[in-house]
């Protein structure tokens, strides 16, 4: 399963991001909501 995450604290997205890759998941990190949007398209 992928999932997306738009979080413009860096730190924040580090934490989610590990604990979601330990549990199996694709990460994708978007820093503001512009990007957040570009990359929802392609889900």
């Amino acid at each position: 399963m992928r999932v997306l995450i738009i979080e413009d604290e860096e730190k924040l997205c580090g934490i989610l991001s590990r604990g979601l890759k330990a549990e199996g998941y694709s990460v994708d990190i978007a820093m503001d909501g512009q990007h957040g949007l570009e990359l929802s398209a392609t889900y």
